[in-house]
C-alpha cells in the first residue's frame, strides 16, 4: 500500500501554466501543453489557499516568460492555427445594401374571395319535407367574404406580377401592394396549379423596378439565400439563411422539386422570391 501510494502521488493533478497563449503579431496562437518540472504539483486534498498560492507564485514566472494566463477575462475566441486540408470560415455577409435594392421588386398581395355556405333549413321546414312532402323552400345560400394575404414579385416593370397560384385562387377581387405602400387592382393574366404559379398584370403609373430571374439549378447547398415576403401581414420582411438541401420531395404534385432553406417561411410569404446574393430570384 506504501508503494501505491507513493505512485499516486507521481500522478496527482499539477497546476501547469505552460500550455498558456502567446500574443504573436496581435493574434492569440494557442501552444501545446508541455509539463513544466519548475512548476510545483498539488497534493490531493490540499487547502484552496495553497493552490492559490501556487498560482500566484507561478503566475509570475509565466509572466516573465512573456505568456499570458487567460481565465476568460475578455478573451472569447482563440485564433486557432489553420489546419492542412480546411478552409477558413468567412465572414457572414452584410445584407443592408442587398435587402434596400431587392425589397423594392416585392409586392404584397390581398385578394377577396367569396364563399358559399350550404342552406341550413329550420325544422318545420325538414318535417315539412320529410313527412307531409312539402315543398322545398328556396332560399338563397347564405355566402362570406374571406380575405387572404399573400407575397408575389415584380416580373416587368410595365406590371407584370408573379406569385402563387394558391394565394389568388377563386378571388374576386385582387390587390397588390408597392414598396412604398401604392395599392394597385390587379387582375389574373394566367394560371398553373401542378406548378402553383400566376401570373397578375397591374396598371402603374411608372416603371416599376423588375426583379432578375436567376438559375436553381447553380445552386448549392450552404449557399446564402434572402427570403422577402408579407408574413402574417408585415409587408417587406427579409429573412436570411442558407440553401439547407434541394430536390425535395414533399407530395405537392407532378412538380415536386423544393429548395429547403432555414430562412423564415410563415403564413403570408407565399409567392414571395427567394435571392441568392447576387440578386437574382432563384425560387418563389
Amino acid at each position: 500500500s506504501e508503494s501505491l501510494t507513493q505512485h499516486a502521488s507521481v500522478r496527482q493533478p499539477r497546476l501547469d501554466l505552460s500550455g498558456a497563449v502567446h500574443m504573436i503579431n496581435g493574434s492569440l496562437i494557442a501552444q501545446d501543453r508541455i509539463p513544466d518540472p519548475a512548476v510545483p504539483a498539488v497534493r490531493r486534498g490540499a487547502p484552496l489557499w495553497e493552490a492559490k498560492e501556487m498560482a500566484s507564485v507561478s503566475r509570475s514566472d509565466v509572466c516573465s516568460k512573456g505568456m499570458i494566463f487567460a481565465l476568460a477575462l475578455g478573451v472569447g475566441t482563440l485564433a486557432l492555427p489553420a489546419r492542412p486540408g480546411f478552409a477558413q470560415p468567412s465572414a457572414v455577409p452584410s445584407f443592408v445594401e442587398l435587402a434596400d435594392r431587392l425589397k423594392r421588386t416585392v409586392v404584397s398581395i390581398y385578394a377577396v374571395r367569396v364563399q358559399t355556405l350550404p342552406v341550413r333549413r329550420t325544422a318545420p321546414e325538414r318535417f315539412s319535407e320529410r313527412f307531409l312532402r312539402g315543398k322545398k323552400t328556396d332560399r338563397a345560400a347564405p355566402s362570406i367574404r374571406r380575405f387572404s394575404r399573400g407575397s408575389g414579385f415584380i416580373l416587368t416593370g410595365d406590371g407584370y406580377v408573379v406569385t402563387n397560384e394558391h394565394v389568388i385562387r377563386k378571388a374576386v377581387a385582387i390587390q397588390v401592394r408597392l414598396w412604398d405602400r401604392t395599392r394597385l387592382k390587379a387582375v389574373i393574366v394566367g394560371i398553373d396549379r401542378r406548378t402553383d404559379l400566376a401570373l397578375l398584370k397591374v396598371k402603374p403609373d411608372r416603371m416599376l423596378p423588375a426583379a432578375v430571374l436567376g438559375d436553381s439549378e447553380k445552386l448549392k447547398v450552404g449557399e446564402w439565400v434572402l427570403a422577402i415576403g408579407n408574413p402574417f401581414g408585415l409587408g417587406h420582411t427579409v429573412t436570411a439563411g442558407i440553401v439547407s438541401a434541394k430536390g425535395r420531395v414533399i407530395g405537392a404534385g407532378t412538380f415536386d422539386d423544393f429548395i429547403q432553406t432555414d430562412a423564415s417561411i410563415n403564413p403570408g410569404n407565399s409567392g414571395g422570391p427567394l435571392f441568392n446574393l447576387g440578386g437574382e430570384v432563384v425560387g418563389v
